[in-house]
C-alpha cells in the first residue's frame, strides 16, 4: 500500500500559497466549521486557548474527515 499524498507539504514545496485557519475555541463544533470552510490548514492553537489533550485530540480526529491539513 502506497503511503497517502500529503498535498499541504506538496502545496509548500512548490511554494503555493496556502491559507489557514487557528482553531481557538476548543470545541469539535468549530473545528468541524473550519474544516468545512474550504481552508488548506487548522492549527490547533493549545497555547492561547482553552485546549487540552482531549479537547485537541478531538478536534483533530474531527479535521482529520476533511480535505483541511491539521
Amino acid at each position: 500500500m502506497a503511503a497517502p499524498v500529503n498535498s499541504f507539504k506538496a502545496d509548500l514545496k512548490v511554494g503555493k500559497q496556502t491559507i489557514g485557519c487557528w482553531l481557538t475555541q476548543g470545541t469539535a463544533i468549530a473545528a468541524e466549521i473550519a474544516a468545512t470552510a474550504d481552508f488548506d490548514w487548522l492549527l490547533v492553537d493549545a497555547e492561547h486557548s482553552p485546549n487540552d489533550i482531549s479537547s485537541i485530540i478531538t478536534q483533530l480526529q474531527v479535521i482529520a474527515g476533511y480535505q483541511a491539513a491539521a
